[in-house]
């Protein structure tokens, strides 16, 4: 809900790297993603996105 919130990128960059979690991995996710019809949720989704997908390729 917090979007690119600096914790939340910390917390999703801590997983990724300690999972090993690859953007192979999660495009497929975030392609089939169901979001509740609540608009603050697309927006946060929508902001968190780019920043996750960063997290992803400095990872690999």
């Amino acid at each position: 809900m917090r979007g690119d919130d600096p914790q939340d990128m910390a917390d999703v960059d801590f997983l990724i790297r300690h999972d090993h979690i690859t953007p192979g991995q999660m495009e497929p996710a975030f392609a089939t993603v169901r979001i509740p019809d609540v608009q603050e949720l697309h927006d946060a989704f929508d902001r968190a996105l780019p920043v996750v997908r960063a997290l992803l390729r400095n990872a690999a």
